[in-house]
């Protein structure tokens, strides 16, 4: 099965299917971030509940266990939801902001 995106612009959620395996439980890691679980306790899916609050991939295996063929993928599905939902705006203690060289430049800090 290939990754299946859902995307809602006027609620700002958006669903993440990693897998045809049967959800058995789903896990409240957070207030905006639900998480469909296999019968394993595998990830099978990720329920975004605020798009404005991407979580970064390392902040969903805290709380569940990602397989490693499916990691890679979820990452860049991520990624993808926050640049269709960045917005201008000013950065506060709780903005995330990580950046990479398309180039073989280094970057470097203001």
């Amino acid at each position: 099965m290939s990754v299946e995106v859902s995307y809602n612009r006027s609620e700002q959620m958006a669903y993440i299917r990693l897998t045809s395996e049967r959800v058995e439980v789903s896990r409240e890691l957070s207030d905006t971030l639900i998480v469909d679980l296999d019968k394993f306790g595998c990830v099978v899916g990720v329920e975004l509940l605020d798009l404005k609050q991407i979580p970064r991939i390392d902040d969903i295996e805290k709380g569940a266990h990602v397989k490693a063929a499916e990691r890679d993928q979820l990452e860049w599905h991520l990624r993808q939801l926050m640049q269709f939902t960045f917005t201008s705006g000013s950065l506060t203690s709780r903005s995330r902001v990580a950046v990479e060289s398309a180039t073989t430049t280094e970057l470097e800090s203001c």
